[in-house]
């Protein structure tokens, strides 16, 4: 729609707009006389003997001063009547001017210097043309006033464009004994602190130095601005709950606004509410170099609220639904979640919660945030529809613990077949991206089910999934039908470092948009995380042959679940029943505790750690003893195609082991004071130094006697066994048995 661009002109030589302007007045008394440099314009009648006054006002339309030369839809001429006339017939004729006349030489008698007018007066038929205006007017208004002449009917009968010269003849209606007296100011006016026509610049001058002058308004056919085709909106890298919108600038020379329109329905008129924008608040955009603004925190946009963007391009004439509108484009934020009994978990409240990871299957009312935890989100806003689940972009989770917030991209797939109440293998989409181990969600888009749960095992097509239970009722998986397209999704988890309390964590979603939802904190378990540190035992033996046994323990496995409370006490107890009925405490600094075991009985040692403020559960190991004890290789003989097994001497029974043996030749050593040898025996024959009595030694802890080749021959010596003895399965029921001995010097 092509609207109308008014501008105004003050028309003369000096103190004006416009200076392709000629008038003057015709005075029948003074036929010859030229009053083109008066500062009046005068017309009257000839009623008791006066002379008869006409006008000549001739001017160029002008182009526009802001869209140049566009089509001229009208034109208003406005002459100030000084107030100072006499009352007549008080209506005022406008003829078209035929004659090219001079400003400084036209009289009563003469166009200029020797042309006459047809008739004198230049009223005769070749002098005058069609009448376009009769006004009325007020020759003694009170202080004057300003007296309009339309041209519009002038301007369309001729087809007057920017340009062209308007020629009028301005005369009384009834001259002849008529008593009207009109006196305007003309172009040459000396008359100082005007007051211009209303509707006019308000920059015009009013001073001492500021004089009347005639005035035209044109009207000029103004085309709507260019509209802008590429409008586009991002989450603002600042704040991803707000909006960046961005277009190409407009460069119409009568550019006046941008006014970015916004609506929650779908039709964004002319008339919307303007978009709050940083530093335009919610007005119009008066600069035209602007490419990109930014939603103000003070516009409402809620989550899943979806809304619409209309960017209307304005002039000085086409405003408002005139204006050039945009493509429509549109937002939506995620709604993490949306309230009202969507996606809840009954047994402890809405998603997002807390789960642990290493236990999913713990019922959800005593879960605690231990070692590890997940936390699930579910949230609307891609479909830009009620009930429609999105596929969720990424997932931010602040933990609560001073660090960065997680910054997690999930895995997603869509189910593609039903899965039962109790299935535990899903078929999915595209099961590449997941991993065994992973924690993920699994929600429909249907109802209010949703699942976590963790993946166990995945195939080409399925993964299986131990679920965490966490429906509306206990031990039940939900059935999801593959028509109500259930979406599955990793979850991010996280080691806890420090002390914290679940309100601390809050986690957002973001959707394939890129927007995000609100921070909104965990509801549900843990109301605080458990923080517990771990204590873990150790020892350097499996088994005691005697009492009085030395055991050295080690709890250095043991940690602390906090980064900022560490391990500040070991607290050892051998317990009673294994301790001849009295409990045996130690409590270090240091994580190991060296127990000299006075008992012919097991020994059972619990272990206790604090961090000075929390307290582990008891961490238990038991040393077996035996006569000798009993470290029975025979029940290893399982078809291990390696098995190997460390203890001392004293502490190992090999029964019924079907010995393979190789020669371990010695021929060439040389021995002195306490050498120290490996031996390996294995012929199977009864010879004393056979492996059956090297056994038999192990077994008992009594020296070895050997026969060693030593300077002057051979001697029969008895070593002492050193260190561990090493039974290692190589085959089924095919053993190596390694060991150290130590001998004196042979003599």
């Amino acid at each position: 729609m092509t609207g109308t661009l008014v501008e105004w002109f003050r028309l003369g030589a000096t103190n004006a707009d416009w200076a392709k302007v000629v008038d003057t007045y015709l005075n029948s008394v003074a036929p010859d006389t030229n009053y083109g440099t008066s500062g009046d314009l005068i017309i009257s009648g000839d009623l008791g003997g006066l002379d008869t006054k006409r006008i000549l006002f001739r001017f160029e339309i002008p182009p526009s001063a802001s869209i140049g030369a566009s089509p001229v839809t009208g034109i208003t001429l406005y002459l100030r009547n000084d107030g100072t006339g006499t009352d007549g017939t008080n209506v005022i004729e406008i003829f078209n001017s035929l004659k090219n006349w001079l400003e400084t030489a036209a009289t009563w008698n003469e166009v200029e210097g020797t042309i006459a007018w047809a008739t004198a007066g230049a009223f005769g038929a070749a002098d005058y043309g069609q009448m376009y205006s009769r006004e009325d007017v007020n020759p003694n208004a009170v202080g004057g006033e300003w007296d309009t002449i339309v041209l519009d009917d002038l301007v369309a009968l001729l087809g007057l464009g920017v340009g062209d010269v308007i020629s009028l003849l301005i005369k009384g209606q009834i001259e002849v004994g008529d008593a009207i007296i009109m006196t305007y100011e003309s172009t040459e006016s000396a008359v100082a602190t005007p007051t211009w026509p209303a509707g006019s610049p308000a920059t015009w001058g009013v001073g001492a130095g500021d004089y009347y002058r005639p005035v035209i308004a044109v009207s000029y056919a103004d085309a709507p601005p260019t509209a802008v085709t590429d409008l586009k909106a991002e989450p603002s890298a600042s704040d991803p709950t707000r909006a960046k919108v961005t277009w190409t600038r407009n460069a119409d020379s009568d550019f006046a606004n941008y006014a970015l329109r916004q609506s929650t329905a779908a039709a964004v008129t002319g008339a919307s509410d303007i978009l709050n924008m940083v530093g335009w608040g919610a007005a119009k955009i008066p600069a035209g170099g602007v490419e990109a603004v930014e939603m103000s925190a003070a516009q409402t946009w809620g989550e899943n609220d979806l809304l619409y963007l209309r960017l209307y391009v304005e002039d000085a004439s086409n405003t408002g639904v005139t204006a050039s509108p945009s493509p429509i484009i549109s937002i939506i934020r995620p709604n993490l979640d949306q309230g009202g009994g969507y996606h809840t978990n009954a047994s402890s409240g809405t998603v997002p919660r807390l789960f642990k990871a290493s236990d999913l299957t713990v019922a959800p009312a005593s879960l605690a945030a231990q070692d590890r935890v997940t936390i699930a989100i579910a949230g609307l806003g891609d479909s830009y529809a009620e009930g429609a689940t999105a596929w969720p972009k990424r997932i931010d989770v602040d933990w609560g613990d001073g660090l960065e917030p997680t910054r997690f991209v999930p895995v997603v797939s869509r189910v593609t077949s039903n899965v039962a109440s109790a299935a535990t293998s899903i078929t999915v989409q595209d099961p590449s991206g997941f991993h065994v181990a992973d924690v993920a969600l699994i929600v429909d888009e249907a109802t209010t089910q949703f699942d976590i749960f963790r993946i166990t095992a995945v195939t080409a097509t399925t993964i299986s999934i131990d679920t965490d239970l966490a429906g509306y009722s206990q031990g039940v998986r939900y059935a999801y039908l593959a028509a109500e397209s259930p979406i599955v999704y990793t979850l991010p988890t996280h080691n806890l470092p420090k002390q914290f309390t679940a309100a601390n964590i809050r986690g957002r979603l973001f959707n394939s948009l890129g927007y995000a939802s609100d921070w909104t904190a965990t509801t549900g378990s843990p109301a605080s995380a458990a923080v517990n540190p771990v204590a873990k035992i150790d020892a350097n033996r499996n088994g005691i042959g005697a009492s009085g046994d030395v055991i050295r323990f080690a709890g250095s496995q043991s940690y602390s679940r906090m980064s900022d409370k560490p391990i500040t006490q070991w607290q050892w107890t051998g317990t009673a029943a294994t301790h001849g009925g009295g409990a045996v405490t130690q409590n270090t600094a240091v994580p190991y505790w060296s127990h000299t075991h006075s008992f012919a009985s097991n020994c059972t040692t619990e272990l206790v750690v604090t961090d000075g403020t929390n307290t582990s559960s008891a961490a238990s190991l038991t040393i077996t003893y035996t006569a000798v004890s009993n470290f029975a290789i025979t029940s290893l003989t399982d078809n291990y195609t390696s098995r190997r097994a460390k203890d001392d001497p004293g502490c190992i029974v090999i029964d019924g082991v079907d010995i393979q043996e190789s020669v371990y030749s010695t021929a060439k050593l040389r021995y002195v004071d306490y050498a120290v040898s490996a031996h390996r025996d294995a012929d199977a024959d009864t010879v004393p130094d056979d492996l059956e009595s090297i056994i038999s030694a192990i077994v008992s802890a009594k020296g070895i006697t050997d026969t060693l080749p030593t300077s002057t021959g051979t001697a029969s010596v008895t070593g002492k066994l050193y260190g561990e003895v090493e039974s290692q399965q190589i085959a089924p029921a095919v053993w190596v048995i390694s060991f150290t001995v130590v001998y004196p010097r042979p003599t």
